[in-house]
């Protein structure tokens, strides 16, 4: 029995096992740049466990209230409250940012951070 590739080709055709090769090597070059770089999905410097104590809570309020709103085939009650948490939350991790940032423009004026970041 013959394979046949997305593209309606036979599996044993050159372009098959080209296309084949190349995502077998496409992957193995992004799992290694994870090791070595990291994943970038946050811009916030730090990991959220060491923001303000007050914004994981206002965002996993967010998230349930998102729940919520789903659940209850979307009142628009639910939404308004959604909508109101989804300010709060924004407000809060700008606050928080700012804050972080703040701090680390401070620290990279004295010598101690030359260390740190060589």
């Amino acid at each position: 029995m013959e394979t046949v590739c997305k593209d309606g080709k036979r599996d044993d055709s050159v372009e098959c096992r080209g296309r084949h090769v190349w995502n077998r090597f496409a992957s193995c070059v992004k799992n290694i740049s994870k090791e070595i770089v990291g994943d970038s999905r946050s811009r916030m410097p730090g990991n959220i466990e060491n923001w303000d104590e007050d914004v994981p809570e206002i965002i996993e309020s967010k998230k349930k209230q998102f729940k919520v709103w789903q659940k209850s085939k979307r009142r628009k009650g639910d939404w308004m409250e959604y909508k109101r948490l989804c300010k709060e939350t924004k407000c809060a991790v700008s606050k928080a940012k700012f804050k972080r940032y703040d701090e680390l423009y401070d620290r990279l004026g004295t010598k101690e951070v030359d260390k740190e970041i060589y």
